[in-house]
């Protein structure tokens, strides 16, 4: 198993912890960048390494269309609940 395999897993271990733990701290940075990128109504936006989907979260607005990408399956079963109204794919994006 190779470190980065480790690291995913390990992501997708603790998914449960982090999203009560570390989403919650991260989710007013994810709003500033999202507003700093100066997205436009309508975009189709890539969130890779989505995790949790909180950038997800804060893109999806004005009727932009989000797809999230991650290698973690435990956080994309979280990020999938927590946003319904993107999509999020488990695929290994360093490839």
């Amino acid at each position: 198993m190779t470190g980065w395999r480790r690291a995913v897993d390990g992501f997708s271990e603790t998914a449960e912890n982090y999203a009560a733990t570390m989403a919650p701290s991260l989710r007013t940075m994810a709003v500033a960048v999202v507003q700093r990128a100066k997205l436009q109504a309508g975009e189709r936006i890539l969130d890779a390494g989505t995790g949790t989907g909180i950038g997800a979260a804060a893109s999806l607005t004005s009727g932009r269309e989000v797809v999230g990408v991650d290698a973690a399956a435990g956080m994309l079963a979280i990020a999938r609940t927590e946003v319904p109204g993107a999509q999020f794919v488990e695929a290994d994006y360093t490839k």
